[in-house]
């Protein structure tokens, strides 16, 4: 091995791989330095440490694998989404151009006519603050590292709420995501199969976070729709099983307020924790009502809204710190409804307002945040800013979660799915925060489902008492939900599965399907 002593003046004489080494040599030597300085502090976080480390390994496994791709439904979502995609740029167009009077111009570049450009931000600010005259909106510019004026998503959801802008608001969200789901199908996929790199240690709270991979494949696959996600399919004979740490973060939250209250946590052990919520916050659309409790909850409550949808998303937004006016302005319902409904919450659930005190006191006084494994946070932030109690209080929670899924994950990847090449009985594919999707042969379903949600299961000692989450299991031949139009999709697992496998069809055979379909 050659070794090359660097010094600062005389690097521009060393060649290209001499550089690339010499570049190499100090990054690895900076990385150690930092060890050092950080090394005497790791007795403070040795769980968030040990877990960085640990995970490695699983996270490479899913790396390298990627998962398969349906090219020839690909080819049909695609279809879908350009011309999704075109009859919005269309409406946009005309409500610029027609409605507004703005000149056409074309843009040669792209092939295309324009009166406003959906991806200009600097014609998009013309468009809001000019000719529509709204007050600019600002945003930081991390290059500039200033606040100037901006049509970003923030500004644009601020927009939203102002009936002359929602519908160019609403048009330009959605031009933009189609986009993105656009450039996913089209650039993401190698040799038919899609990757991404995860990220194991840099997130806050432990979970993982995905991205392109680093040779340049791939996107995140943690937030990928319903529509997208059927285009990943099992390899030819396997079949796909996600199992789901369910209602994981409640859980969570009931089994940390436990020392102030078992309300909520003889709730969500209920078996049916939105109804519970429901039935304990409006017991008097239940009183003299002869249908079964579920029926009753979802009876209308605002709009699109049920009862039952309330409780579980007002819920989790007021577990979470959200204040009345926050979930109405996310849930766009009247503030005064979203008032009745925290009042009534809080009123049942009295020991999870006692549990975010708790956490307020915590990081008045430590700034810093502990989680039942032992993971620690340090909040540098003003304590009594309320953005930072906020994460303070979901940080244990969500955490936690992250942590058990890869506890359970790790024992499942040690146990049945470690080495290259040997005869795994399943095959994990992805990490999703709470949920796990791995193949495996159908011919041992029977077997092999069970085995694995059991292997899952982590308990945890939270309050004096054990919390194990359960783990709901769902099976079929390709990522997306079960429907009538997605008959193949994950279906609920009971312990069987009486659907046949999908034909396999060729590329070539997909395509002329789809072009009789058209046809």
């Amino acid at each position: 091995m050659t070794t090359i002593h660097i010094r600062q003046t005389n690097t521009d004489k060393l060649t290209a791989d001499e550089q690339l080494w010499a570049y190499n040599g100090a990054d690895c030597m900076i990385t150690f330095e930092v060890f050092e300085a950080l090394e005497p502090k790791l007795p403070e976080v040795p769980f968030a440490y040990d877990m960085s480390r640990t995970m490695q390994g699983p996270a490479f496994t899913l790396m390298h694998r990627g998962v398969k791709i349906d090219m020839g439904r690909r080819i049909e979502v695609l279809s879908s989404l350009n011309a999704q995609r075109e009859r919005c740029q269309e409406i946009f167009f005309r409500l610029c151009h027609e409605g507004l009077d703005i000149p056409a111009y074309e843009d040669k570049k792209a092939k295309k006519t324009y009166a406003i450009n959906p991806a200009s931000s600097k014609q998009l600010c013309t468009l809001f603050y000019e000719v529509l005259g709204f007050p600019p909106i600002k945003s930081y510019n991390k290059l500039t590292k200033d606040y100037s004026v901006s049509c970003d998503r923030k500004a644009l959801e601020k927009l939203q709420k102002e009936p002359r802008a929602k519908v160019f608001c609403e048009l330009i969200l959605a031009i933009r995501d189609y986009d993105k789901k656009i450039q996913v199908l089209t650039s993401g996929i190698d040799k038919g199969r899609m990757h991404t790199a995860y990220q194991v240690a840099g997130p806050m709270t432990g979970r993982w976070s995905s991205n392109v991979d680093p040779f340049g494949r791939g996107t995140n696959l943690q937030n990928i729709t319903d529509e997208m996600r059927r285009v990943f399919i099992p390899d030819s004979g396997k079949k796909f099983c996600q199992l789901d740490l369910a209602q994981a973060e409640s859980k969570l939250v009931a089994y940390l307020a436990l020392r102030w209250g078992r309300g909520y946590k003889d709730a969500c052990l209920s078996g049916d924790l939105h109804t519970t919520v429901t039935k304990l916050v409006w017991g008097e659309l239940f009183r003299g009502s002869n249908l079964p409790d579920k029926e009753v909850a979802k009876k209308p409550f605002y709009r699109h809204f049920s009862y039952r949808d309330m409780a579980k998303r007002g819920g989790h937004g007021s577990n979470y710190g959200g204040s009345a006016a926050v979930i109405a302005m996310h849930l766009n319902i009247p503030l005064e409804q979203a008032q009745a409904f925290q009042d009534g919450y809080f009123k049942a659930f009295k020991e999870i307002r006692a549990w975010q005190q708790s956490v307020k006191v915590a990081l008045a006084t430590t700034r810093s945040i502990v989680t039942p494994l032992g993971r620690r946070c340090f909040f540098p932030g003003r304590p009594w800013d309320n953005d930072t109690i906020k994460s303070a209080i979901a940080y244990a929670p969500q955490s936690s979660i992250g942590d058990v899924l890869n506890l359970g994950f790790y024992k499942v990847w040690r146990k049945y799915d470690k080495l290259f090449g040997a005869d795994n009985p399943i095959e994990i594919l992805t990490q999703v925060h709470d949920s796990i999707l791995f193949q495996y042969d159908p011919a041992i379903e029977a077997e092999i489902v069970p085995l694995i949600q059991k292997e899952l299961k982590v308990p945890v000692e939270i309050s004096g008492e054990v919390c194990e989450i359960e783990v709901d299991a769902q099976v079929g031949w390709n990522w997306g939900k079960y429907s009538s139009k997605n008959t193949f999709g994950l279906k609920d697992w009971a312990g069987s599965d009486d659907r046949l496998p999908p034909q396999e069809l060729s590329i070539l055979d997909r395509e002329l399907h789809f072009l009789h379909k058209v046809l």
